[in-house]
């Protein structure tokens, strides 16, 4: 006769196991809940202080005086839903700084928000290169306090620098010792320019420098990584009314101690993939005699462009091999381009020969904020 067994069995066994289970899972539906808002809090952030450093970075462009610098960044963080608070935050409050920094990163002041004040501030406009901005706080959570976890961070730090605009710039290198940029005017100039629109303007001719040419402009192009610099082609399209420099840009190397008196300066380049004073550019040949640059010249004397030039300090080589070393950007009208033949009445007039062009200065260039 067989004999069965039986194993012994209780009724509700499970439900402990079922209840422990439920808890495990609503904590973690809970936990998720409360690191799902924090992450998109912290998007908030990071969005909104993103655009403060370039709101910032655009009011030191346009000149303002370090008091509205502050007012634009306070304005923009709170317009894009930062309550900004003095002091340690609450929760749910962020707190934020400004750091103005200098073009090799250098802190040139720092200040939290508000209470920055031009007496402070007043004498630094003109050696700002970045702001930095961060901000701070937490906010409430509902179900981590279970775990004793009250609050979650959040935070940002975002970066802006000044620089090239990514259009209505042209690679033609104007030399500096041409300028008195603080006057906003030529040096011994030929004439004058007024119109509609700007008055007693100084006009000057400027002649091309090419090898074996000592002239005051060359030509240049975006990308030091490729062969444009002997391109007509390349060339045209530069100065075409978008230009190239959009297309993308790749500094030139520093030059040999033998080439340049200028000391490398830390982390060069200042900003990398984008123009900005203190890069050296590279040179492209003069090509005055391209029918499809000329063209692009009449197009801007025609349409009287406003055109964006980089002014450069110093320089290396010729033409194709040249480096140019930017330091600022100005606003010009071409007028009028040709050659002076040598021993001609025009060549001791100007005491040079060669390529020129003419240009009426009209001031510093555009220069737009880049987030970093």
């Amino acid at each position: 006769m067989k004999k069965r067994l039986y194993r012994s069995k209780s009724r509700g066994q499970s439900i402990p196991l079922i209840a422990v289970m439920l808890v495990a899972l609503i904590g973690m539906a809970a936990l998720a809940m409360d690191v799902g808002n924090t992450y998109a809090e912290q998007r908030s952030v990071v969005r909104a202080t993103n655009a403060a450093a370039i709101e910032g970075m655009n009011t030191i462009i346009a000149g303002e005086t370090p008091q509205i610098i502050y007012d634009h960044v306070i304005t923009s963080l709170r317009g894009n839903g930062l309550p900004i608070v003095v002091g340690t935050p609450k929760s749910g409050e962020i707190t934020a700084k400004i750091d103005l920094l200098n073009a090799t990163g250098g802190l040139i002041a720092q200040c939290p928000i508000p209470g920055c004040d031009d007496t402070t501030f007043g004498s630094i406009q003109g050696n700002i290169s970045y702001i930095r901005v961060q901000t701070g706080g937490t906010v409430q959570t509902y179900f981590a306090r279970i775990v004793g976890r009250d609050t979650l961070p959040v935070n940002s730090v975002a970066h802006a620098s000044r620089g090239l605009c990514p259009s209505g710039i042209y690679p033609i290198a104007i030399d500096d010792d041409l300028l008195n940029r603080g006057a906003q005017r030529f040096k011994d100039p030929d004439s004058t320019y007024s119109d509609e629109v700007y008055r007693n303007r100084t006009v000057k001719r400027i002649f091309l420098k090419d090898t074996n040419v000592p002239g005051n402009f060359g030509f240049m192009h975006w990308r030091a990584d490729d062969n444009g610099g002997n391109s007509a082609t390349d060339l045209a399209a530069a100065l075409t009314d978008s230009g190239t420099v959009g297309n993308g840009y790749v500094e030139a190397d520093w030059p040999n101690a033998s080439e340049t008196q200028l000391q490398e300066t830390p982390g060069y380049p200042p900003v990398p993939g984008r123009p900005s004073p203190g890069d050296w550019v590279a040179g492209a040949a003069g090509l005055m005699n391209s029918n499809a640059v000329r063209q692009q010249f009449d197009l801007h004397i025609r349409n009287r462009t406003i055109m964006t030039l980089p002014i450069y300090q110093d320089a290396t080589g010729n033409g194709a091999n040249a480096e140019y070393y930017m330091v600022a950007v100005g606003n010009f009208y071409l007028r009028s381009y040709g050659f002076v033949n040598p021993n001609t009445a025009d060549a001791l007039k100007y005491g040079h020969s060669g390529h020129y062009i003419d240009l009426v200065y009209l001031g510093s260039g555009s220069e737009c904020a880049n987030l970093v």
